[in-house]
This record gives structure tokens, C-alpha cells and sequence, in this order.
């Protein structure tokens, strides 16, 4: 599906992408100003430790590596990359192509 919004043209898939950017940053900036909160007024709770079977360092080290691909697949999903790549699109067509007179 993005390989499709990107054969659009530079222009029309960074309006495209825009929306979800937008909404991303929004849903960051939430995230840390609700912290930002709790933690003013002292309602934010401590991280509980679980207590169980010990992780093997093996163990550990696959799952962070899959929660380092999963991470890093979520980023470029969310197109903040062809965002900045289309920066130029989004200036006005003279300044991109000039006219030859």
C-alpha cells in the first residue's frame, strides 16, 4: 500500500503520509504531557518488579532484538520519513522548476 501512495508522485504522498505524521506526534505529545502530570500531582505509580523465573541472557538478548525490529518497522510505518523527504514538494512550484524566459 505505500509503495502505491509513493507512485502517486512526491507531492500527493507526502499530503497523504501527512496524516498519520501528524497524528503520531500528536499521540507522543499526549503520552508526555500525561506523565508529565502524574508525576506533578504524585499519582504516578512505581513499576512493579515481577517476581518468577530468571531470564537467561540468551533469552533477554533475542527478545530485544525483536523488540528492536518490531520498533524500528512501527517508525517507518508511520511515514515520518517520506514526510522528510518531501519537504521540497511543499514549496511553490517556480522555486522547484524555474521558468527559463
Amino acid at each position: 500500500m505505500i509503495t502505491i501512495i509513493n507512485l502517486r508522485g512526491v507531492r500527493e504522498s507526502a499530503t497523504i503520509f501527512a496524516v498519520p505524521t501528524y497524528l503520531f506526534i500528536a499521540g507522543i505529545v499526549v503520552l508526555l504531557i500525561a506523565g508529565i502530570y502524574k508525576m506533578a500531582t504524585g499519582t504516578l505509580l512505581p513499576v512493579e518488579i515481577a517476581e518468577g523465573e530468571l531470564i537467561q541472557p540468551a533469552h533477554a538478548l533475542t527478545l530485544f532484538l525483536v523488540l528492536r525490529a518490531f520498533s524500528a518497522g512501527c517508525t517507518a510505518l508511520t511515514g515520518v520519513e517520506a514526510i522528510s523527504n518531501g519537504i521540497p514538494a511543499f514549496k511553490p512550484p517556480d522555486q522547484i522548476m524555474p521558468v527559463r524566459r
